[in-house]
């Protein structure tokens, strides 16, 4: 799955052959229900189909509160990953002068606590 980035939506990739997630600029969108509604599907098909150990990195510039209901949703699905077996580790991407995406992404850690959740300083 690939969906070009916009000035709304992020870049985001499922690379299923590699086990490789990747969400990246900004998630504004009026219409979350448009763009995540799919991936989550996609999702729940991916993890049945052929679940590998999967890395996904979030580098989100900011993200509205509609996104983060559903950013958790889709950690929620991916967990599932843990339960058959395979691992799953997000990379949470933020700038160090960004508290409010440090905080969001200490909160995600905090809800997934047994999925390895990682918060990285962009370079």
């Amino acid at each position: 799955m690939y969906i070009i980035e916009t000035n709304e939506t992020p870049l985001i990739i499922i690379e299923e052959s590699y086990g490789f997630i990747l969400f990246k600029g900004k998630s504004i969108t009026v219409n979350t229900i448009g763009l995540y509604e799919p991936i989550m599907k996609y999702l729940k098909i991916f993890i049945n189909k052929r679940p590998l150990d999967t890395k996904m990195i979030i580098d989100l510039e900011y993200f509205n509160t509609s996104s983060s209901k559903y950013l958790l949703e889709i950690f929620k699905i991916l967990k599932h990953l843990n339960k058959k077996g395979f691992s799953l580790r997000i990379d949470w991407y933020y700038d160090e002068e960004d508290e409010s995406m440090f905080d969001a992404g200490q909160d995600y850690s905090d809800i997934l606590s047994d999925i390895p959740f990682n918060l990285i300083i962009k370079k």
